[in-house]
């Protein structure tokens, strides 16, 4: 999958490469699944952490840990995955609402609009 971190503010970002992630039905609240995502460059550069300068973006790659666990929920494509990525000074960026099936993980950047997250 692709993510795409936009920060709209004037300091620096500075993200753990290691997230978590939920899978829930859409309209529910109750986790069916959860997991660990880790973030890589496209060359496959293993970084321990990410920057995003401001007013600027950055692309990754997010890679789920043990995928063949989630295959049949993938496969049915009826969950919704919540993304949560952790910046150095404690903070958290989330994202809500993402489809969790093929199309999605295949032509689509999840967009993480910092400034709103802080």
């Amino acid at each position: 999958m692709q993510i795409r971190f936009i920060n709209n503010g004037s300091d620096e970002i500075r993200i753990y490469n290691r997230g978590d992630f939920f899978l829930y039905a859409p309209l529910s609240s109750v986790n069916k699944y959860q997991g660990k995502i880790k973030l890589k460059t496209f060359d496959n550069n293993n970084q321990n952490e990410f920057i995003i300068h401001p007013k600027k973006e950055l692309i990754v790659y997010g890679q789920i840990n043990n995928p063949e666990s989630y295959l049949s929920p993938f496969q049915r494509g009826d969950l919704d995955m919540e993304l949560i990525f952790y910046q150095m000074n404690g903070k958290m960026l989330y994202q809500q609402g993402i489809s969790f099936d093929r199309k999605t993980f295949t032509n689509y950047y999840d967009p993480f609009g910092i400034e709103k997250k802080l």
